[in-house]
């Protein structure tokens, strides 16, 4: 039997991509719209609307370590996730937290972390645009990280991060760029029998 899932909120990154990120692998060339109701982020954000009129407050807020907890009880306990500094080199100051880059980060990725790292500390929603090609990617993922890691510093608590996109494609290309940055936590990638089982008989008869 699978072991109970124990109910903790978490962060969720979902990130969209257009029909020139590749396809995917799963057959879709429709790029980004999905019904007649509209694309996927027309849907994201009517779907937030109607969250954030339900709530009327932030699930959480957690902008320092003294700071008042709300609605941090059900985090998952633990500690910072290891940290490989050997190839990120770059070091980068964004509302009081440190991120570690791969490389020299643009002024896109700047701006995408920042408003991350504010979305993290003030419990908010925040629905981020960037072309292709400006590594929103990496900026996301080291923004969300190193939110996490102080969380874990400074409470031995923190959110789990959930991470979203369109296709397997694209699921395999992030898990391409979050080997290249410093951050190595516990990850585990979600997909059907027909992308992640080993054992061809299963796989075909999936």
């Amino acid at each position: 039997p699978r072991p109970a899932l124990r109910h903790t909120t978490s962060l969720h990154v979902v990130e969209q991509g257009g029909s020139s990120s590749g396809g995917g692998g799963d057959g879709s060339s429709s790029g980004s719209r999905v019904s007649d109701n509209g694309t996927v982020i027309d849907q994201l954000r009517s779907h937030l609307d109607r969250l954030a009129l339900q709530s009327g407050q932030p699930r959480f807020v957690a902008t320092s370590s003294d700071a008042t907890r709300t609605g941090t009880d059900d985090w998952l306990q633990g500690r910072p996730c290891d940290l490989d500094k050997s190839g990120c080199a770059h070091t980068v100051h964004l509302s009081g937290i440190q991120l570690w880059m791969p490389f020299p980060p643009m002024a896109p990725q700047l701006a995408v972390a920042e408003r991350a790292l504010q979305a993290c500390s003030t419990g908010r929603i925040a629905i981020l645009e960037s072309p292709t090609g400006t590594g929103k990617s990496i900026a996301l993922l080291t923004a969300t990280l190193s939110w996490q890691r102080q969380c874990f510093a400074t409470r031995g608590t923190a959110p789990q991060i959930v991470y979203g996109v369109r296709t397997h494609a694209q699921l395999a290309q992030m898990v391409g760029e979050l080997r290249k940055t410093a951050y190595r936590p516990s990850m585990a990638v979600l997909g059907s029998r027909e992308q992640a089982c080993i054992n061809r008989e299963v796989r075909d008869a999936a």
